[in-house]
């Protein structure tokens, strides 16, 4: 990829590879506005559980595993203490979006309810189309085809020895593109269009600290607004 530095290199490739092969027809509005729903209902959620003493335990419950220990006493800390720049800083797109399942179990015990959480819990569970938003996890868990899961936190593909592990871990950018749109009001049948030159607008400068860096790409993935995907799209 022109412009991206070495390490990126290896995210770059992992994000073009799972883009290429991504079947993208299940991808529908509905699918994007599930998304967002249930993106902005774990945001709900993690801003009640600063007042809401059910919805803090429930957020303390569901991050277990899903954060690194760092990141989980960041974000329980930050909520304590309302300090929002580290409750948010403590968790990625992706983060949130597993937080809402795991979460959803238990709202019915909390009192709070808004209409991301309502729209969230009337919905199923699985949405139609969104594995087309996931990695294509070759070697994390041999699914050669992008799918949609949890994973581990990013901290553990960090530890592994070889790039590729954690450039498959972070190749969540669709994800990102799929929020953007839904908040944006954008089709669904445009994404599959710029994805490809969104991917290279985001990675081409993103510098890297060191292979393990994780933190940089998905703060780039974050940075990521209407007016760079536009550009994108105009650039092809």
């Amino acid at each position: 990829l022109r412009g991206a530095e070495g390490n990126a290199q290896y995210v770059a490739a992992a994000l073009l590879g799972s883009i290429r092969t991504t079947n993208w027809r299940g991808l529908t509005a509905k699918t994007l506005r599930g998304v967002a729903a249930r993106i902005h209902a774990a945001q709900d959620w993690v801003v009640a559980g600063a007042d809401d003493a059910a919805a803090y335990q429930a957020v303390e419950t569901a991050s277990y595993g899903l954060l690194s220990l760092n990141r989980r006493a960041r974000l329980l800390l930050g909520l304590q203490r309302r300090d929002w720049d580290a409750v948010w800083g403590s968790v990625s797109l992706s983060d949130l979006y597993f937080l809402a399942g795991r979460v959803r179990e238990d709202a019915p015990k909390m009192g709070k309810e808004t209409p991301a959480i309502r729209e969230y819990r009337a919905g199923g569970e699985a949405l139609e189309g969104e594995d087309a938003l996931g990695p294509a996890l070759p070697l994390l868990r041999r699914y050669p085809a992008p799918v949609l899961l949890e994973l581990p936190p990013y901290e553990d593909a960090a530890a592994e020895m070889f790039p590729e592990y954690l450039a498959e871990r972070v190749g969540e950018f669709k994800l990102y593109l799929a929020y953007l749109f839904a908040r944006q009001g954008w089709a669904a049948e445009g994404l599959p269009a710029v994805a490809e030159s969104a991917v290279r607008s985001v990675m081409g400068d993103v510098q890297m600290a060191d292979f393990r860096d994780w933190a940089t790409v998905i703060d780039a993935y974050a940075g990521f607004d209407g007016s760079r995907l536009q550009e994108a799209g105009g650039s092809r």
